[in-house]
């Protein structure tokens, strides 16, 4: 719903002013692309990942349980 596309939107914003795209994130953090691309359409957790999004500067109010918030 419109819940998730804020939040997806927010994520975007951010990645954007951070001048970063998912494979660069993918490639600083350390995992594939598509393991990225999975984690951002919500389809896996992973609470590391968002521990290290929200240590490079994204809002912690789009993640919960370690996924990307709905």
């Amino acid at each position: 719903g419109e819940n998730i596309m804020n939040t997806l939107k927010g994520i975007k914003i951010w990645m954007i002013e951070k001048e970063v795209n998912a494979s660069s994130l993918a490639k600083e953090y350390g995992c594939s692309e598509s393991f990225m691309s999975q984690f951002l359409n919500k389809d896996r957790p992973s609470k590391k990942l968002v521990a290290y999004l929200i240590e490079e500067g994204c809002s912690e109010k789009y993640f919960k349980n370690g996924r990307v918030a709905a």
